[in-house]
């Protein structure tokens, strides 16, 4: 189980490279779906951890955020962010139809029933609202981190679509990402394989590694880097995955046949 340390990811989130670069691929995809006007628009941040990506998407409008740590909403309130609740696990505490946008960054990978988790973003979320979520990928990329910070899998872009799909919302993309840095994730894998350093049963506390100036700025430079080659096409691999739903009030029924998968909508098969 993971000891949260919310001041060391306090402390970090602004200018550590990995969130630098993660936050710049995310905000550059979602910036493409949201709707013209972004002034009036309702979000919740699911998840939303210290609060930093919680201040950016304040500025599309009114932002919530919610978390099932107490210390994380703490530290979000210190940065005046004002509509932060602690919730306990289970559904969320809004109504239906409440949002235009819901964002989880690397949340449900921590959830033991996922698609209970989807299906709920879909109740609380507009007709034509927007999911974005991050999620980390492949199984074999699976190490100490992972059991460090409580994960229950990790996903490959098929897995996630079907859970997606299945909850009632149409995924519009999909793709990879952290590719740049993939082979070197790799090796770290299989090193810890051989080394035998993954311990099941540990509980380590999370720390963020300090790196030097000159060195965060260019590893931010190369992870920020891929927001640009993400405008012209999806990274077929990568650390990560990101996916851009959004909600329809017609769901459809994934009909499986011999062959092939054909969506059939509901009305048609009636």
């Amino acid at each position: 189980m993971m000891r949260y340390v919310g001041r060391d990811i306090y402390n970090h989130e602004q200018s550590h490279w990995w969130f630098v670069g993660r936050r710049k691929i995310v905000f550059s995809i979602l910036d493409k779906y949201l709707p013209v006007v972004k002034g009036q628009l309702r979000l919740l941040d699911v998840g939303c951890g210290t609060g930093f990506n919680l201040t950016r998407l304040d500025k599309y409008g009114h932002a919530t955020g919610v978390d099932i740590s107490e210390e994380a909403v703490k530290f979000s309130r210190l940065r005046n962010c004002k509509d932060v609740l602690k919730i306990d696990k289970g559904n969320l505490p809004f109504n239906n139809n409440t949002f235009n946008v819901v964002t989880v960054l690397d949340v449900i990978e921590h959830i033991d029933d996922d698609y209970a988790a989807l299906s709920d973003y879909y109740r609380v979320m507009k007709d034509k609202g927007v999911l974005l979520i991050t999620v980390p990928a492949y199984r074999f990329l699976w190490g100490a981190h992972d059991v460090a910070v409580d994960h229950r899998r990790r996903y490959v872009a098929r897995d996630l679509k079907n859970k997606v799909e299945k909850a009632g919302f149409a995924v519009k993309r999909l793709t990879y990402f952290e590719t740049f840095f993939f082979p070197f994730v790799l090796l770290s894998r299989i090193k810890e394989e051989f080394a035998k350093n993954v311990a099941d049963n540990s509980s380590p506390v999370i720390r963020i590694k300090d790196c030097p100036y000159f060195v965060n700025k260019l590893l931010g430079f190369i992870f920020s880097l891929e927001a640009r080659f993400l405008e012209g096409f999806d990274f077929k691999y990568g650390v990560l995955l990101l996916c851009v739903a959004r909600k329809s009030t017609m769901k459809t029924d994934i009909v499986v046949q011999k062959k092939r998968k054909k969506i059939i909508p509901l009305k048609e098969k009636l």
